[in-house]
């Protein structure tokens, strides 16, 4: 949608303008650049939208600020546990390495539970037998990996780590 941000330029006037007083009489057209604290707003305002219309659907979305800190394996086939910085610890499945489109650099433990999602073991898996996927990395290469599972028709639970905390 080229125009969608132009067009919510335009629908949400009031909201953007009173980001800043410089913004009050500021003329944005369909081919300027924006200044990055309304560009933000479209971009916050746009989670927002996709988590009411997730929420229509019953799927649920959590946005928690960890870092992961370790990755250890457990006795019980195909868990992985994460531990993070303020305490969580999550059990999954499977980890997608979302670092780039490069091979990360982890053979250990790309053999058993974590993989690249542009790597043949990624390709090949059967996703359907799988409950829960931690990704590490929140950028194109995780719209990628998510795109794909929706496409091989994961019912799972999708845990994003975004290693900026920019999402």
């Amino acid at each position: 949608q080229p125009e969608d941000f132009y067009n919510w330029l335009g629908d949400n006037g009031e909201r953007w303008r009173n980001l800043h007083p410089s913004f009050k009489d500021l003329d944005i057209g369909p081919q300027d650049f924006a200044p990055r604290m309304i560009y933000a707003e479209y971009l916050h305002s746009l989670l927002e939208d996709t988590k009411q219309r997730l929420a229509l659907k019953n799927i649920q979305l959590h946005l928690l600020l960890a870092r992961v800190t370790r990755i250890e394996t457990r006795e019980q086939p195909n868990i992985v546990q994460l531990h993070t910085d303020v305490g969580l610890q999550l059990f999954v499945n499977k980890i997608i390495l979302c670092t780039g489109n490069a091979t990360p650099n982890h053979a250990d433990l790309a053999n058993s539970h974590a993989m690249s999602p542009y790597s043949e073991n990624f390709l090949k898996q059967d996703w359907s037998s799988i409950k829960d996927i931690a990704i590490l990395g929140s950028g194109l290469s995780m719209v990628d990996a998510i795109q794909y599972l929706l496409i091989k028709g994961y019912k799972g639970h999708i845990h994003a780590f975004s290693r900026q905390g920019l999402i």
